[in-house]
């Protein structure tokens, strides 16, 4: 896993991240020392409840596949599909997370306060905003966020009413142009 080229985070039972190869390093800013003994949102944009029961899921299914968005240490974000799979050692349980970044890591480019306050988008709100960027249908947005396909459907309306537009286009367009997405 050290000399893998795609980046690979490896957590502890407890959620606390034990390992870290140099792709991992490359693509956060991190040194390996730094991002060992974080948790999961310590290095990710969502909600920390969510997370926590993903972990939870992950842990009693033993395999995870989805989206998160990563802040890169300079603070811009890195949205990357994990593969995440269980594997015991002589020593304990691992979590073992390999990252694809959909897109190559760009300029720093942090999320303007004034964009979040006016459109009062949570991080859940951005995550699904990039989900729709990149073209998910329904079905697949309620498999990675975990949601039923109406609960989904519903949230997406939300969405579009309280960045004031009439389409998942143009909500995608309006934050792209806000910096809220890549």
């Amino acid at each position: 896993m050290a000399r893998a080229s795609v980046p690979v985070l490896v957590k502890d039972a407890d959620g606390f991240y034990v390992f870290a190869n140099q792709a991992a390093e490359r693509l956060l800013g991190y040194e390996a020392s730094q991002i060992s003994g974080l948790r999961i949102a310590d290095l990710c944009d969502d909600d920390p409840a969510w997370l926590r029961s993903e972990f939870a899921r992950f842990q009693s299914q033993g395999v995870w596949n989805g989206s998160l968005a990563f802040r890169h240490r300079d603070g811009h974000l890195i949205s990357a599909r994990l593969n995440a799979f269980v594997t015991n050692m002589a020593f304990g349980r691992f979590y073992v997370a390999m990252l694809h970044p959909m897109r190559e890591p760009s300029m720093p480019r942090p999320v303007p306060i004034l964009a979040r306050q006016r459109y009062r988008l949570t991080s859940e709100d951005r995550r699904l905003l990039q989900l729709l960027a990149e073209g998910f249908a329904d079905r697949d947005l309620a498999e990675i966020l975990g949601r039923q396909d109406w609960a989904v459907s519903r949230d997406i309306t939300v969405l579009l009413q309280k960045m004031t537009v009439k389409s998942r286009t143009a909500a995608c367009v309006a934050a792209i142009m806000a910096h809220l997405i890549d």
